[in-house]
Parts: structure tokens; sequence; C-alpha cells
């Protein structure tokens, strides 16, 4: 598995076995083991994708990000058996875990647009106005249990508002 950054695939001299913790002789994947600089770079793309994304409208990020998670749904079957080796899980906690994390990922797109618009609040005295806005590169880490849901209940809600993200 190798790391891209600035839509480009970044390899490395060295490299960490991912191996199958039910059976440890089998290797599931080789995962490049970046460096600082290839971290930095990272953020960099991601800074360099915020200044289009997050001038997206909602219903453009939205639609784009609707449009991933069906390409996601395609892979369930495939990447389902991948996780269950690389994670050491149940197969039956993984079959869960991606359309939990892909109905997350669905309900915050759907539940986006009320919640971003801005807010009036006032009373006899004063008023006030929130607006939420995109702030910027988003830095996410996601544990190994439930992998799919946790990273989906984290990203969705960063990518529909306009920031980009680096996992």
């Amino acid at each position: 598995i190798k790391a891209v950054i600035h839509h480009s695939e970044v390899g490395s001299e060295r490299y960490f076995e991912v191996r199958d913790p039910g059976r440890t002789s089998e290797v599931v994947a080789r995962v490049v083991l970046n460096s600082s600089r290839d971290v930095n770079d990272a953020v960099q793309s991601a800074h360099d994708a915020f200044q289009k994304w997050s001038r997206l409208d909602i219903k453009e990020r939205s639609r784009l990000l609707l449009q991933a998670a069906e390409a996601a749904e395609e892979d369930i079957p495939m990447l389902t058996r991948l996780l269950v080796k690389e994670n050491g899980t149940v197969l039956r906690e993984i079959e869960t875990d991606f359309p939990r994390g892909l109905r997350v990922f669905k309900h915050t797109l759907q539940k986006a647009e009320s919640f971003i618009a801005p807010q009036i609040m006032e009373d006899k005295e004063s008023w006030m106005r929130i607006e939420k806005v995109p702030v910027g590169v988003i830095a996410v880490i996601v544990p190994w249990n439930s992998p799919v849901n946790l990273t989906m209940s984290k990203i969705a809600p960063a990518l529909i508002m306009g920031n980009t993200v680096v996992i």
C-alpha cells in the first residue's frame, strides 16, 4: 500500500508488513513507512486541495461525497475480506462496520445543509449571528476497532463542511 500525496503514489525504501493476526505467517500488505517530510507533503497537499474544495457550495460537496460513498459501497465485499485479514477481527463485526459507517456518512450529508445554515439569535437587548465556516486541514486518527464507522464519523462532517482531511 502506498501513500498518495499530490495525486501521486509515494514509495519508500522502508515498508511495514501487515500480517493476518489469525495467520501470522500470512502477509496481508506492505505499507510504506512515511517520513516526516511525507507527512508535511500530505498536509500541504490537503491545504492546496482546501483552497478549491472549501469554495464549492454545499450541494456540490454533498453530490461529490455521495458519489464517493456509492463507489465505496461497490467495493464492500473485497474491502471486508481485506479488513478482516488486516484487522484481525471477526467477519461479522466488519460486515456491520462498513454499512454502519456508510450510513453515518450519508446521514451526515443529509443533515449538513440545515446544520451549516447561519443562525440568528436575538432577544430584546442583543442579537448574535452564528456562521459555521471551514477552517482548513483536519488531522484524523482512527483506532483499530470499528475503523470504517469511526473514520466515516470523523471525515464526513469535516469534508461536508469544506475542510480537507489527512488520516
